[in-house]
């Protein structure tokens, strides 16, 4: 025969089999309560996947994996109400849910969203005084969620989003002449280089 176990708020139930001659107790069930996540470090990053997440929740000792989706993740579980995991890369940007599996089950998930990596196709000008404030066009793709901007690794002055494909900047000021990098990072922590320097004179 088979039975689908009830719910009960014990950790170990007897089992019991009733037949016209009577009862017998055949075994022990034991009940495995699920884990819970309350929270999670970050709820965006970039499709490359890599950065590390803290999660926070109950009963996570014996753990070994983090589910994004499909996809799955080693834990590293610090103690039974935190773990971490480094996230796996994704094929496209979108939201999953992120939750734990133990004997017990599943647990409740939290949102994660995978968001597109930037790419820098071109700056114009390419050059301009080690004064600063020239204003520079950087041309690319998936230049929404740029939040930071940086010449030679020095912030810009200021910035403006102005579509997915372009955003205006200021040039911070430079004792040396020469050439930099350009590099814009999103609010997922991506990052992207210009495939040419800007040239300070």
């Amino acid at each position: 025969l088979t039975a689908i176990t009830p719910s009960t708020i014990r950790s170990s139930v007897p089992i019991t089999v009733t037949a016209s001659g009577g009862t017998a107790i055949i075994g022990h069930f034991f009940y495995r309560r699920l884990p819970v996540l309350t929270q999670i470090s970050s709820s965006v990053g970039s499709t490359n996947g890599g950065n590390v997440l803290t999660l926070t929740g109950l009963r996570f000792i014996g753990l070994k994996y983090v589910w994004f989706g499909t996809a799955t993740a080693v834990a590293t579980v610090l103690s039974d109400t935190a773990l971490t995991v480094t996230v796996p890369a994704s094929p496209l940007a979108h939201t999953v849910p992120v939750y734990l599996v133990n004997p017990g089950g599943v647990s409740n998930s939290l949102s994660y969203t995978y968001a597109d990596t930037p790419t820098i196709t071109g700056i114009s000008p390419s050059s301009g005084p080690r004064t600063g404030s020239r204003i520079v066009n950087i041309n690319g793709t998936s230049l929404s969620q740029v939040n930071h901007i940086t010449f030679g690794g020095v912030p810009a002055l200021s910035f403006k989003v102005m579509s997915a494909n372009k955003v205006q900047s200021v040039t911070p000021p430079t004792a040396t002449p020469g050439p930099v990098a350009v590099v814009v990072t999103t609010s997922a922590g991506a990052t992207s280089t210009s495939p040419a320097p800007y040239t300070y004179t």
